[in-house]
């Protein structure tokens, strides 16, 4: 039994929206959409979710725990904009992809949210800011002993580089 020469997909196979669409995009356009698939994978490109500017979106961990942290700080559970991304149903009208629900909020809560978490993060790592036990700790160390961060880096020869390493791993006569 020999098998016919198929050059073309026949697409009538299967009637609907996306065949349509895809018949009518020119073979650049093809070729563009099948790198970004291939590039970042399907599931990545279902991660993507395209709303009103105004809104952000944010894919956040299907337990009630995440889900009611997100909602204490603003977000909602997403069941207009990202529904045909869904690959997992629980009965409700939720995006679900996997593990991850996507939830929404305005873009200037995003921004407040963004905006307090950089200020607690300097807050706790601004080394002008050390805390009691921080500067004691420091103060008692022996002043050649003290923790420096200042660093210099500079360009060296494979030579150098080479003799620098033998001369660390010369062994002890």
């Amino acid at each position: 039994m020999t098998t016919p020469n198929v050059t073309t997909l026949d697409r009538s196979a299967q009637p609907n929206a996306a065949n349509e669409v895809l018949a009518q995009e020119t073979r650049d356009q093809r070729r563009a959409r099948l790198a970004h698939i291939l590039e970042r994978g399907v599931i990545h490109d279902r991660l993507h979710v395209t709303g009103p500017e105004h809104l952000h979106f944010e894919w956040v961990r299907n337990n009630p725990l995440d889900i009611d942290a997100m909602k204490a700080i603003g977000f909602r559970i997403d069941t207009e904009w990202s529904t045909k991304r869904n690959l997992h149903s629980d009965g409700t009208s939720a995006n679900q992809i996997s593990d991850v629900i996507c939830m929404v909020c305005e873009k200037e809560v995003k921004e407040d949210i963004d905006y307090i978490r950089a200020v607690q993060q300097e807050k706790l790592n601004n080394p002008r800011r050390a805390g009691k036990e921080e500067r004691e700790f420091t103060n008692s160390l022996d002043p050649d002993l003290k923790p420096s961060t200042n660093s210099s880096v500079r360009a060296v020869t494979l030579n150098e580089a080479l003799a620098k390493v033998n001369d660390q791993t010369t062994p002890i006569k």
